[in-house]
């Protein structure tokens, strides 16, 4: 079903589909089809589409995170008063009602962003305005700054900083695991060929790790989360591109710039990545950029990772020399902003933050850690999961590799098979951080351009759903796909934009269709036809 169909359907059977024209049989009924403008934009993740799991994020897991926060009492300084904890106590406790019961307290949406977004959506006086109804993303983010807005009335500063210790100390076993598996000529960096040919492994630690997320338990810390034994991890990989994005990088070494996610497991996991890409000579130095205040429970912020490197200084002091920040010319920096507190996506990051998009843009590669960091890079969008992930990340500013596992319903970058194995084995795949991926997307080229061979398969089968056949035949305009696509571009060009709005629509070249490309269309093509109602006589060879 294409994210751009809009279906009018009656109650009943909800059996096999097949479409006829503009109408689509589903069991005895007839749902009608109605096309949405051309460049309408693909909707962001909301409460009220009808996903149990974001319903439930909102309304059960954001109360329970201000019941761990009062638990904990990390919630107010020690200096103040009686009277501000009390008040704050109570703003707690009114927040955490308000977000069970779905309203938004617009009142005091706090920073210039939450001001500004809340305003375009109009106030809530009449009731209608709820959580569910916002993008999910904008909510969560809402929330936590109220939580900051509240703590800090209290002279509260990291209200999640128990939670994070907690985090650290249950990480403990593994670090020393994973410090006794580690080749002493890696430590000691006597093999750089070593540690190259080690990266895929480390990078792997650092995306298990991503398990370890304490906004999914609502605070609550299990270990066992991340204890995975290897056939497992192998068999929930769904992507893997991190190959691609080695070889990118090994091109030019430079700087290697990581956007954090977790504290505890992976943020350990994290540093001895960075030990290996300065070993293998990949990076001549790397940045961590950290949250400047506190978000979805576990996120590091700069005294996050200095905590984590004293523990990695107990147990392998060469190792915390090599990554320490307070040397003269230190070969790892933690830079925090306040980018990354707020909910804009990262292709607003040029506008929003020039000079942090300049730092990226000089990084010989960049990584993003965790769901949150992926969510922004596509604007938390539903995309067709089969998406090529250049073609939504076109303004990548070095070569990109985004790590994460799976945590909200949003995905692009996969293969069909993948996803449907995935689905097979676990059916909430896509949000209990059971399964990764590895998404590469290169950097940005100033010319940009995307040809029609450079769109899946998968999307092409829902393009061919707008196309009114009939009058394409009637004109005497056959799908000229394989050899003659370039001369049809300017017909392509609007249903390919349906997927891919900021794309730059170029003709292709004959040798730039790949051959499984072609052996792929082949393949479906007889299914196709039927799909669009096109019989046998209406030369599928052309098609």
């Amino acid at each position: 079903q294409s994210l751009f169909t809009l279906l009018t359907v009656s109650m009943g059977k909800t059996s096999s589909k097949v479409r006829h024209g503009n109408a689509v049989s589903r069991g005895h009924e007839l749902v009608h089809v109605v096309e949405p403008p051309l460049f309408e934009e693909l909707p962001q993740v909301r409460g009220t589409d009808d996903d149990d799991f974001v319903v439930h994020s909102i309304l059960v897991r954001l109360p329970g995170i201000v019941d761990s926060v009062l638990a904990e009492g990390a919630w107010h300084g020690p200096e103040a008063s009686a009277t501000a904890r009390k008040a704050a106590q109570k703003r707690l406790i009114a927040l955490r009602t308000a977000a069970a019961e779905g309203h938004v307290p617009m009142e005091a949406a706090p920073g210039a962003w939450g001001r500004a977004y809340c305003a375009s959506h109009g106030d809530d006086a009449d009731g209608d305005q709820t959580w569910l109804s916002l993008p999910w993303f904008h909510v969560e983010h809402c929330f936590y700054a109220h939580m900051r807005a509240i703590v800090s009335s209290a002279k509260g500063s990291d209200m999640f900083a128990p939670h994070k210790a907690k985090s650290l100390a249950a990480a403990l076993p593994w670090l020393d695991a994973a410090l006794a598996a580690m080749p002493d000529d890696i430590r000691t960096g006597a093999d750089q060929a070593l540690a190259r040919d080690a990266l895929p492994h480390y990078l792997q630690l650092a995306l298990w790790g991503n398990r370890g997320d304490l906004s999914l338990s609502a605070g609550a810390v299990d270990p066992a989360s991340t204890s995975r034994s290897d056939a497992d991890n192998a068999a929930a990989l769904l992507q893997d591109d991190s190959d691609a994005w080695l070889r990118a990088v090994a091109a030019s070494a430079g700087t290697i710039a990581i956007i954090l996610d977790n504290c505890g497991h992976e943020l350990l996991a994290d540093l001895l990545l960075a030990v290996v890409l300065l070993r293998a000579g990949v990076a001549t130095d790397i940045v961590f950029y950290a949250k400047a205040e506190p978000v979805f429970v576990s996120d590091a912020m700069p005294h996050d990772v200095n905590a984590h490197l004293e523990v990695l200084a107990e147990r392998a002091p060469e190792l915390a020399a090599l990554l320490d920040p307070t040397l003269d010319s230190p070969r790892l920096r933690v830079v925090a902003h306040s980018f990354f507190t707020s909910p804009l996506p990262f292709a607003d990051l040029a506008a929003a933050a020039p000079e942090l998009a300049a730092q990226l843009s000089a990084s010989a590669g960049v990584i993003t850690k965790g769901d949150a960091n992926f969510r922004r890079l596509i604007d938390d969008r539903r995309y067709l999961v089969t998406t090529p992930a250049a073609s939504v990340i076109d303004y990548a500013w070095a070569p990109l590799l985004a790590v994460r596992t799976t945590k909200s319903p949003v995905a692009i970058g996969l293969y069909k098979d993948a996803v449907e194995a995935a689905a097979e084995r676990n059916p909430t795949w896509c949000v209990d951080g059971s399964h990764g991926m590895m998404i590469y997307a290169p950097r940005a080229s100033p010319e940009g351009g995307l040809t029609v061979a450079d769109v899946p398969i998968e999307i092409w089968c829902e393009i061919m759903k707008f196309v009114d056949w009939e009058s394409r035949i009637a004109a005497g305009h056959t799908c000229r796909l394989l050899r003659a696509a370039a001369h049809d571009i300017l017909f392509w060009k609007p249903h390919i934009k349906r997927y891919f709005p900021r794309a730059i629509i170029k003709p292709p070249s004959e040798a730039s269709y790949p051959s499984q490309w072609l052996a792929r269309l082949v393949g479906e093509r007889d299914t196709a036809i039927k799909d669009i109602g096109l019989s046998d006589h209406h030369n599928r060879n052309n098609w």
